[in-house]
């Protein structure tokens, strides 16, 4: 997981991730404070979590995006994530969504600055 704080310890990015079988990690939290997107916070923890998983060995990254929220899905494909399977009412309130994956040896992944 890495925690973005300020100076005064307030959380300006949270992301936690799981290991999974074959060399992936799943992205299961990922949440930016609504006062600091925009500001490449979230893409500069998103890179340090894949710099992380590339030294540990893994391959690729995934994560689920619920199917309506573009700015999120948007954001992610700036990031080298590409959708791979929707996944139809996925989520406990019945809203399907969108399985991404970002294939960490393509080193075009790490470039996105928002």
């Amino acid at each position: 997981q890495i925690v973005a704080c300020d100076l005064f310890g307030n959380i300006l990015c949270y992301l936690a991730g799981t290991k999974l079988p074959n060399g992936r990690v799943s992205i299961h939290l990922f949440a930016t404070s609504a006062g600091n997107r925009g500001k490449g916070i979230g893409t500069m923890v998103l890179n340090r979590f894949k710099q992380a998983a590339l030294m540990e060995g893994f391959t690729s990254i995934q994560l689920e995006v619920k199917e309506h929220n573009t700015r999120a899905m948007e954001f992610y494909k700036r990031n080298g994530f590409v959708p791979v399977e929707f996944l139809e009412s996925f989520y406990n309130d019945g809203s399907s969504g969108v399985r991404m994956v970002c294939d960490l040896n393509d080193r075009r992944s790490f470039s996105a600055q928002t």
